[in-house]
């Protein structure tokens, strides 16, 4: 039994250090005139293998301690003579009755949840492509039952935010390594595609004299980079102070501070050369709302701690904008022909889903199916790049789920969200919050397989750290 749930444990850090590589198998590619529908496209992904395993071991674990739960409860009925084990028995139950109300709070979680899975595979019925919808239900369900897994799992959590930092700064090495030499390697085996600042449909930064190539670490876009970094920056964070705090002091813990700022300089370098704007705001506002939660809670330790990283990160921000001065100025000031376009796409992309909302406000598109039904309605002489996701997560929820759908989600997340205890509200907290920012401008928590998995496992972190469901 003790093997088996280390081998559990160890199992979820490994998912968390794997889960960035984009490894799978095709099961299905569609072309629609002539390009690549990307969107529509069936993939199989190395890490779902990873956590079917966990899902088998976690049910494995279970039913032994379930077995042996009874058995000890067997003994206890047939050997308990005495008052006062009787009277043990007596005030077990009597804490029994006081959980109810918590147990009726996460039956309510459940059903929500449940009834959302659900909902996303009835609407394959009315869906364009019912193959895309079933496959894209399943996601949803997998990341779900990630959510629930990672509930009722035992875990150290300094090993696990050590397996993000770690997983983090293998992706920072790699995207600088992307934006110093302006290409990417290609790797079926890591899940990467080519890619260079001078090919078309590269995500890039165009000023007069050239085009930039965005850091994409070993993600399908730079923006997915900058939001898995912003939250692995909050962990660093979080640990560092952690460490920070302790009242024993020595070599090791120093060894230890020093590494966890190494790694907050690459993971801060990667995240500016990913150029992605909804991550630097999700992070600037995550860390501003943990520096005046410590000044609430006058915790001078903390804050000076905090003073020192953002001393670190505009020390690296100004070198960053000193050296490559061209880029970063073209990308805050959206004066460029791509930064405009980009701006003009995202608003006709809105104005889309708000059509699609209108004539199908009740059930839906079909989950995954948001694309599809844009090309139906637009115009098919278009090429399959042509139709994208809205870059708002909520609206797409709304496209493709309906109202029905929208207000499960909703209800879901509130309900999650009641079991917080805010009177030890801590910075994973705003790791989840960071996320629900990211949404307003962006698709890749909902569109992509990598995205609604790390959604759900952020939102699982995030309940469990602040308040433990046991």
């Amino acid at each position: 039994m003790f093997r088996l749930q280390k081998l559990l444990e160890y199992g979820l850090y490994f998912f968390v250090f794997l889960l960035p590589w984009q490894t799978s198998y095709k099961l299905r590619e569609v072309f629609i005139n002539g390009a690549k529908w990307e969107y529509g496209t069936i993939c199989f992904y190395a890490i779902d293998i990873l956590l079917i395993t966990l899902f088998v071991l976690f049910i494995a674990v279970n039913r032994r301690l379930r077995i042996k739960e009874n058995y000890k409860k067997i003994l206890k009925t047939v050997f308990a003579r005495s008052a006062n084990e009787r009277s043990e028995r007596d005030a077990t139950k009597q804490s029994h009755c006081y959980r109810n109300k918590a147990v009726l709070s996460r039956i309510k979680l459940f059903i929500l949840i449940l009834s959302l899975i659900v909902f996303s595979f009835l609407s394959i019925f009315w869906s364009a492509d019912g193959i895309l919808t079933l496959y894209s239900a399943v996601k949803i369900a997998e990341a779900i039952a990630l959510f629930f897994l990672l509930l009722n799992i035992r875990f150290n959590w300094q090993k696990l935010f050590i397996a993000f930092i770690a997983a983090a700064v293998m992706q920072s090495g790699l995207a600088l390594w992307q934006f110093f030499q302006q290409v990417s390697f290609a790797s079926s085996w890591l899940g990467m595609s080519f890619y260079d600042a001078q090919e078309l449909g590269v995500s890039v930064v165009q000023t007069p004299l050239r085009r930039w190539l965005r850091a994409y670490g070993s993600f399908q876009h730079p923006n997915i980079l900058g939001g898995y970094l912003i939250i692995c920056l909050i962990f660093t964070t979080g640990l560092y102070l952690k460490i920070q705090n302790r009242i024993q002091q020595n070599y090791k813990t120093l060894l230890i501070r020093l590494s966890l700022l190494l790694a907050y300089c690459l993971q801060f370098s990667a995240l500016l050369v990913s150029f992605s704007r909804s991550a630097w705001l999700a992070l600037t506002i995550s860390l501003a709302a943990i520096f005046l939660l410590e000044i609430i809670r006058k915790r001078k330790y903390e804050i000076l701690n905090l003073i020192k990283i953002f001393i670190i990160s505009a020390g690296i921000t100004g070198i960053f904008f000193t050296v490559f001065q061209e880029p970063f100025l073209a990308r805050v000031k959206i004066s460029d022909r791509l930064e405009i376009k980009s701006m003009e796409e995202r608003a006709d992309y809105t104005e889309q889903a708000k059509n699609l909302i209108k004539d199908n406000l009740i059930l839906g598109t079909g989950v995954g199916n948001y694309t599809l039904a844009n090309y139906h309605k637009i115009d098919k002489k278009y090429p399959a790049w042509h139709f994208q996701p809205v870059h708002n997560v909520y609206l797409l929820i709304l496209a493709e789920l309906g109202i029905i759908g929208f207000l499960l989600f909703c209800a879901a997340l509130i309900s999650a969200i009641r079991l917080l205890n805010f009177k030890n509200l801590n910075f994973i907290f705003f790791t989840f919050l960071s996320l629900l920012i990211i949404a307003f401008f962006d698709h890749w928590l909902w569109s992509m397989h990598f995205g609604i998995l790390f959604f759900w496992l952020i939102f699982g972190i995030m309940i469990k750290y602040n308040r433990p469901i046991k």
